[in-house]
């Protein structure tokens, strides 16, 4: 039998029916950390297109506290950036050691972050677009992606490749 604290609710996007809060806000970037140090997950829309083609602008995401986990190779992950106190979610392409991560957007090859694991919030467990879960970027190719992107190929690789697929992936989902 299940203990009724190990079922949690599906968190709802926070600016649903309400003004929304910049992510840029610091009322949002608190509220952001105050749920994730409580342990739950944190449901948002996203903005920009650093993560494009696997997380675009207005995606809903959901982050998850690390609980302890060290992000590894390909994960998405949300931080602060020390020098503009800006919220990010890039993708972690490698480490320095056991506490510092390289991390760059998937659209942005020539941006990288070294940062801390004190720095990360967490880790992007759940993309969806248009009421759909996205699973591509975030599976077992996440690896190849962050490998790609370290050696700032993904999008050489992708671009041509993309062009390729994208007729085939509109015709099925007529």
């Amino acid at each position: 039998m299940r203990d009724s604290n190990d079922i949690r609710p599906e968190p709802a996007v926070y600016t649903e029916g309400r003004p929304e809060l910049s992510l840029g806000s610091r009322p949002f970037k608190e509220l952001l950390i105050e749920v994730l140090h409580k342990g739950a997950a944190f449901r948002f829309r996203a903005k920009g297109f650093s993560m494009s083609p696997f997380i675009k602008d207005t995606d809903i995401i959901t982050v998850a506290p690390l609980s302890g986990d060290k992000p590894r190779l390909g994960d998405v992950v949300a931080f602060l950036n020390t020098d503009t106190e800006e919220l990010v979610i890039h993708r972690v392409i490698g480490k320095m050691d056991d506490s510092h991560f390289f991390i760059m957007g998937d659209n942005l090859p020539t941006r990288r972050h070294l940062v801390t694991i004190s720095q990360i919030l967490g880790k992007v467990e759940k993309v969806e677009r248009g009421g759909r879960a996205v699973a591509l970027g975030l599976g077992p190719e996440k690896m190849l992606i962050a490998l790609l992107s370290s050696r700032r190929l993904l999008l050489p690789v992708l671009l041509p490749l993309w062009k390729v697929i994208r007729p085939f992936l509109k015709r099925s989902s007529r």
